[in-house]
């Protein structure tokens, strides 16, 4: 299960740069919501089926309301500058955050492993 994980990480990093760095905004909203569908993954994998279907609920809604407001504007490429420096900030404080040398590390980790804690009378 552990590789999976990092199969579906590596899926939803993918998913994000190809939205970052395509021209074309329809493509853009559809490689947004694959990460959105590859965090509900990781959540019902994680053993919180509660926050996949509220993530997927909120995916979907957000994905339909995206597409429509690309749909309407009309406008079908983007143009301008992409910030690498703020993407690039934003990966590094999360990982920071995290606060271990590994980030995979603590997902990939036996959790079951300790004993319960017993309370002492």
């Amino acid at each position: 299960m552990p590789d999976l994980i990092i199969w579906i990480l590596i899926f939803m990093i993918i998913a994000a740069v190809v939205s970052l760095w395509t021209d074309d905004l329809l493509s853009a909203v559809i490689a947004f919501g694959a990460v959105g569908f590859g965090s509900s993954l990781l959540f019902l994998l994680l053993s919180a089926p509660d926050l996949a279907i509220t993530q997927i609920v909120v995916e979907v809604v957000t994905l339909v309301l995206l597409i429509r407001a690309t749909i309407a504007v009309g406008i079908r490429t983007a143009g301008g500058s992409r910030d690498v420096f703020g993407v690039a900030a934003a990966g590094a404080l999360v990982l920071i955050w995290n606060g271990s040398p590994t980030p995979l590390r603590s997902l990939t980790s036996a959790r079951g492993s300790e004993p319960p804690v017993r309370p002492t009378s």
